[in-house]
């Protein structure tokens, strides 16, 4: 018995120094909002193949978008003041942050529909074309992510270290 607990605490201690010597991982810092205007600006322009004039007038349209988005940005709740709260009083705002959200949700998808009509005016017909079934390619991932269904990892594949369904 004591020979099996000192194997385990001889595990648990090297499990522990070799954990301890990993490296740090920088945490991530948050991107200027302006430079991540810029960047999708500029991804857009390359990727559609924008005029200047184009670019400019996307410019300001993801701007302004920025801005919509900024503006319904919640103001969190402060975590002491959550619990300080009693329990009903803490149900109670969870039920009104759930409602925000929900009004939030419609908000931002009349601001992407606002989006997509003044990016209809900048772009031409083609360029909106394709933008339109980039747009839904990306939504189609983003909801399959969503959902759980990539399993194989960002290759694809069945979860099992294979390419497909070739059992």
């Amino acid at each position: 018995m004591k020979k099996i607990i000192l194997v385990l605490l001889a595990v648990f201690m090297y499990g522990f120094a070799a954990e301890a010597q990993r490296p740090q991982r920088p945490q991530r810092e948050r991107m200027d909002p302006e430079k991540m205007i810029e960047m999708r600006t500029e991804r857009i322009v390359k990727k559609y193949n924008l005029s200047e004039e184009q670019a400019s007038k996307l410019l300001a349209l993801n701007k302004s978008q920025a801005e919509k988005m900024k503006a319904m940005q919640p103001k969190p709740l402060p975590k002491d003041s959550l619990d300080a709260m009693s329990k009903a009083a803490r149900k109670e705002y969870k039920k009104q942050q759930k409602a925000q959200r929900e009004e939030m949700q419609k908000v931002r998808e009349q601001n992407e529909a606002d989006f997509e009509v003044e990016l209809k005016k900048i772009l031409t017909s083609d360029q909106f074309a394709q933008y339109q079934k980039d747009e839904q390619a990306r939504k189609e991932r983003m909801e399959n992510r969503r959902r759980g269904g990539n399993m194989g990892g960002p290759r694809g594949g069945d979860g099992w270290g294979r390419g497909g369904d070739d059992f």
